[in-house]
């Protein structure tokens, strides 16, 4: 039997999928499996044993237990060979609905399939797995699988049991070779023996004396022989303890190891935290710094804004007066136009007053004979009146000039503030 591939995912401790490809070990005699506690070596084992099985050497383990914890399921594809035919083991058993919620008992599910040189697949009996290896799960355990602890079990088995197994994993050609082999052994052994018979008998009486003298020398190494091994009864506390320092010192020396790892990450954590708590007093500090700039400037900020609300107030009246001198202009206009109206309508009463005058004049004592006295008496009451009403509009004119250098005077304020 030859392992090709163990795909494993959320098996016990490893969790998601992990793929163990034993083609790239195919050229060492011999390689190891090493890990630390709970890393998932044992693991590696159980999964071989439940793809081929269904089944651990630990009977206390539940089929709960062999999920990952927080996974709803497990699965594991194992691919073999024997006798030059693949196959391929696989073995799934959920542990949780899809809502999330547990199956009371879960319950397994396993397939058997061989594999075509072109990669075809056929589905097979699930109990053939224990005749394709020739196998049942007590002797693989005992002769494949050797779990801690378990080694001894096969050394110890009985003589039935163990040729049992060494005929399953052991074609009957095999066999036949090894029994020519040790047949061949056998008779080798025989003949060195005849040859030893007969050198005994060659030995003369001379050589028994020194025979004798050779067990007595015999006895006396064998007496110290058995001092030594009470010397050696009453050392090998000493050496199990001696062993056991070796052992306890090693796992001292890798907690120390550990240790060192630990603290130099606990080191470099310390030194990522002081880095922070830098950054963070800096900040703070550069926090404090702004507060109090921002407290110091306060009253500045409360001025400016007595200032702005100042400015804000003289844009208000500024705008009013604007809309007041806009009013006013708009009336200094109107009144201009009524001055020029005014000036217009004094002009023509100067003409008028003038014409009149002249009339007057000209309406002299020689001329009485040609005066037109109705005319005359009209200009009489007509004069005072029109005197009466030039007199108001030069002063309405004086009025409304004085009036339009007060807009003149403010308009020019305005426009420097």
């Amino acid at each position: 039997m030859h392992l090709h591939q163990l795909k494993v995912r959320n098996l016990a401790s490893l969790r998601g999928e992990h793929i163990i490809e034993f083609e790239t070990l195919a050229g060492q005699d011999l390689f190891a499996i090493t890990g630390e506690t709970g890393a998932g070596k044992s693991t590696i084992l159980n999964a071989i044993s439940l793809a081929l099985y269904g089944r651990v050497y630990k009977s206390q383990v539940t089929q709960s237990d062999l999920v990952t914890l927080g996974e709803k399921e497990a699965h594991i594809e194992l691919r073999f060979s024997v006798r030059g035919v693949s196959y391929l083991a696989q073995f799934t058993i959920s542990v949780r609905k899809k809502n999330g919620e547990p199956i009371p008992k879960p319950a397994a599910k396993r397939a058997f399939l061989s594999i075509a040189t072109d990669e075809t697949s056929t589905v097979r009996d699930i109990k053939e797995i224990q005749e394709t290896i020739g196998l049942d799960f007590d002797q693989f355990s005992k002769c494949v699988i050797l779990n801690q602890g378990e080694f001894a079990r096969f050394l110890t088995a009985g003589f039935a049991e163990r040729r049992d197994i060494l005929e399953h994993l052991y074609p009957s050609d095999n066999l036949e070779t090894v029994g020519g082999l040790a047949k061949q052994k056998f008779e080798s052994v025989q003949e060195r023996l005849k040859r030893l018979d007969g050198q005994v008998q060659d030995i003369s009486e001379e050589t028994l004396f020194d025979v004798e003298a050779a067990r007595q020398t015999e006895m006396k190494w064998q007496k110290a022989h058995e001092a030594t091994q009470e010397k050696l009864k009453t050392l090998r506390p000493w050496a199990q303890a001696i062993l056991d320092l070796k052992t306890f010192a090693q796992k001292h020396r890798e907690a120390q190891e550990k240790l060192a790892g630990q603290e130099a990450a606990l080191k470099i954590r310390t030194d990522e935290y002081n880095l922070t708590m830098t950054a963070w007093r800096t900040h703070q500090a550069e926090v404090e710094s702004f507060e109090a700039r921002l407290e110091n400037e306060r009253p500045n900020h409360e001025a400016m804004d007595a200032e702005a609300r100042a400015l804000q107030i003289a844009l208000t009246t500024w705008n009013e007066q604007n809309k007041k001198k806009t009013e006013d202009a708009a009336r200094l206009e109107r009144e201009e136009r009524r001055h020029r109206q005014l000036s217009e309508d004094v002009t023509s009463a100067t003409a008028a007053l003038q014409k009149l005058a002249l009339e007057r004049h000209w309406k002299t004592a020689g001329d009485l004979e040609s005066i037109d006295w109705v005319a005359w008496e009209k200009f009489q009451r007509e004069t005072p009146l029109l005197e009466q009403q030039l007199d108001q509009l030069q002063e309405t004119l004086k009025t409304m000039t004085d009036k339009g250098c007060e807009l003149a005077a403010e308009e020019s304020k305005l426009q420097v503030e």
